[in-house]
């Protein structure tokens, strides 16, 4: 998760979104790759060699792609030592959203309990965590200039 922060007295200077604080979420199952391997036609040396994997976690039958990146955020959120409110926007990059529309971001700023800003969803699969900085950055600054307005 990313954070977007602005200091600077003066208007006229660029801002820039800042990395403050960041978090994850795994959820508690664990398949190994012995697992898959009594169920498919695999093997863990197969998998390992090939991948590298050893080990995945799966989501549960509650477990949504919003309420996994909103135990991710809510992380991100106390190690940066802010609340849900001090942030104006939620970037989700992602390749699997819980539906089309609405966006899983907005989805995950009701989880945590936000009552301002915005959340859009980015789909650029693997890169999408680049794209979504790329795409924070410009926002922040407009963001940031609205407010002092």
């Amino acid at each position: 998760m990313s954070v977007a922060a602005v200091d600077n007295e003066r208007m006229a200077m660029t801002k820039h979104a800042l990395l403050i604080g960041f978090g994850s979420y795994l959820p508690d199952r664990v398949v190994t790759n012995d697992e898959l391997a009594a169920r498919l036609d695999t093997s863990d040396e197969w998998i390992r060699t090939r991948t590298g994997i050893t080990r995945r976690h799966m989501a549960g039958p509650d477990d949504t792609a919003a309420s996994m990146a909103a135990r991710a955020a809510q992380a991100a959120l106390d190690y940066a030592g802010l609340v849900a409110d001090d942030i104006d926007a939620i970037f989700l990059a992602t390749a699997t959203p819980d539906q089309a529309f609405p966006a899983t971001a907005v989805r995950v700023q009701a989880l945590l309990g936000m009552t301002r800003g915005f959340g859009f969803d980015l789909s650029a699969a693997c890169s999408g965590f680049i794209f979504a900085l790329a795409t924070l950055t410009p926002i922040s600054a407009l963001v940031w200039r609205a407010r002092c307005w």
